[in-house]
């Protein structure tokens, strides 16, 4: 739409407003979205899994700006973060108050990430399990945000695993202090632990 629309003057969409809704989108294979994750500044990445995302965006093409939000569902995914293996099932919800094209930015940007009956493992042995959750919440907020490195400008950062266990005893002993006698023996169905943190 446009307050104003007159297709002899030299910008003839100066004044549109363009509106892009996308209630459900199916992703067959969700390592798609990799292409958006910038690589050298996120150590993310999707391995396998499928999804479910809604997109609303709105723009200003004459003033260069944009805002918007998404969400993604993921009941099953698998994910390389950093050194570790990540599954569970995923949800995920962001939005930014103002996106600037001239200089690759986002303004007001907020994400929540929820996961639940959550695992953990090491790259190099994905298929053994070193930690569970049952639920696991991400929440981040920034100011302003550039596109090609975004977790470098957050300023507000919390974390929540309210109920977690230690299924692989391998993963305290190298926590261990190196060269003494200290050893992890056995682990029952009582090693189990809380993390919340907020930045």
């Amino acid at each position: 739409d446009a307050r104003a629309l007159d297709l002899a003057a030299d910008e003839p969409f100066a004044d549109a407003h363009v509106v892009f809704d996308a209630p459900r989108v199916d992703l067959a294979n969700a390592r798609i979205l990799n292409r958006y994750i910038p690589a050298a500044t996120t150590p993310v990445e999707i391995v396998e899994g499928s999804a479910h995302a809604a997109v609303h965006v709105e723009a200003w093409p004459h003033d260069h700006h944009a805002a918007g939000y998404a969400s993604l569902e993921a009941p099953s995914l698998d994910l390389r973060v950093a050194k570790m293996r990540m599954r569970g099932a995923f949800g995920v919800n962001g939005s930014f108050g103002a996106s600037r094209w001239d200089d690759k930015t986002l303004e007001d940007a907020r994400a929540h990430l929820h996961v639940s009956h959550v695992s953990f493992a090491s790259s190099r042995t994905p298929d053994r399990t070193m930690l569970t959750a049952t639920d696991l919440a991400l929440d981040l907020r920034a100011k302003r945000v550039a596109l090609d490195d975004p977790l470098r400008d957050i300023d507000d950062a919390s974390f929540d695993m309210p109920a977690a266990k230690i299924v692989d005893r391998g993963m305290l002993r190298q926590y261990l202090p190196r060269g003494n006698k200290l050893s992890v023996a056995s682990l029952g169905d009582q090693t189990a632990f809380a993390v919340t943190g907020h930045l």
